[in-house]
């Protein structure tokens, strides 16, 4: 595997990264190949399958972590580079995921431009994220960055009984922050936020105060101690919450069928908008991975890190790139699970083959200021 010479980096950072985005890239398979997509939600305990509801809950770790992770990159690129070239980088980083959400990705959704209908997904939430991040670390210091994030997660499901009135500004503001829902900016622009803002604002809070302890001046053995019990916390925090249907989630789990439905109904939390209990549900398990995987990464797993290594880049054409092969191989959702899960691995297989060229060019042109935006 080709290293970048002069940047330490932190593969366990890297593999971790690479994991949920080929998890991501099976739930948009799923999306454009699946017979049953766009008839019922896969986590609908009376039409799914336990194969189906798994593939759809294992992609659920896409959009926290990778949120968390870019908190962790931002801080330790603005140990290397200083926190005014990261305010700036963060900016125009935010700005840029923005636009990309309103333009290509809005493409390679929709497969069109038509009409003046926008959903506001995940590129989104994690480009204003960015933006409120670079803010944030300019007006505050990291205790009160801590501070903020923790409440943020742990506090916003206690505003979930307030519901928007999409007519008004409040209104459209609030389904900015916290409420999936949809709202007309004028009579022909309509919108449909399905991430929420406020949660992922409160992990990449949250990502940008752990990555202290991915820093080559803090004690390593320390670091994994910290992910360990981090992790494992925030497991059992899970599942005593989860257990007494008190907090963190507006859904409440209930005994199903059998057993294995009531397991399903247990672990179905909420996605849009994030819950608590669902960022500790993916989160958690993340940090034990890092950890795992702090010591040392078998070459086994290199493809995953390389592929780590080229996050904007592999999620810019693997939509495509789906959307293509669904195209040529059938149409869209007219495939059993079993064709998702073939279609799935050839992406995967070329996605990597792109992913490794990509990264060679990038680490042999590190002065093209554009590569650092892919």
């Amino acid at each position: 595997m080709m290293v970048q010479k002069n940047t330490p980096r932190i593969y366990s950072l890297d593999l971790l990264r690479g994991v949920v985005m080929i998890l991501m890239a099976l739930d948009h398979v799923r999306y454009f190949f699946h017979t049953d997509a766009q008839i019922h939600n896969p986590e609908d305990l009376s039409a799914t399958t336990p194969i189906l509801f798994f593939t759809r809950w294992v992609t659920h770790f896409c959009a926290p972590v990778f949120i968390f992770l870019a908190g962790i990159s931002a801080f330790l690129f603005a140990e290397r580079k200083g926190k005014e070239q990261a305010f700036r980088f963060l900016i125009s980083r935010g700005l840029f995921l923005i636009f990309l959400e309103l333009t290509l990705f809005r493409l390679a959704w929709d497969g069109s431009f038509e009409g003046m209908h926008f959903n506001l997904l995940v590129i989104w939430a994690i480009g204003v994220s960015m933006i409120f991040l670079a803010i944030a670390i300019k007006l505050l210091n990291d205790k009160m960055l801590l501070i903020i994030g923790a409440i943020i997660i742990f506090g916003h499901n206690l505003l979930d009984g307030i519901k928007a009135n999409p007519e008004t500004f409040f209104g459209k503001i609030w389904i900015l922050l916290h409420e999936s829902n949809f709202f007309k900016l004028t009579d022909s622009i309509s919108v449909f936020v399905l991430y929420p803002l406020l949660p992922y604002f409160g992990a990449i809070l949250l990502g940008w105060c752990c990555g202290k302890i991915f820093s080559d001046r803090f004690d390593k053995m320390k670091r994994r101690n910290i992910l360990l019990w981090m992790g494992v916390g925030g497991i059992i925090l899970f599942i005593l919450l989860r257990f007494s249907n008190l907090y963190g989630d507006p859904d409440q789990w209930s005994v199903q069928k059998n057993p294995a439905y009531t397991f399903f109904s247990f672990f179905k939390t909420t996605k849009y908008p994030t819950s608590l209990l669902f960022l500790l549900m993916t989160i958690a398990p993340a940090l034990l991975l890092l950890y795992a995987a702090d010591r040392k990464v078998p070459k086994l797993f290199f493809p995953l890190i390389e592929t780590g290594q080229a996050p904007m880049f592999f999620y810019i054409i693997h939509l495509f790139l789906i959307r293509w092969i669904a195209q040529i191989g059938g149409g869209f959702n007219t495939y059993t699970l079993a064709g998702v899960y073939a279609a799935w691995i050839i992406v995967i297989i070329i996605l990597y083959i792109l992913c490794r060229y990509y990264r060679k060019y990038k680490f042999t042109h590190r002065g093209k200021r554009w590569l650092t935006y892919l």
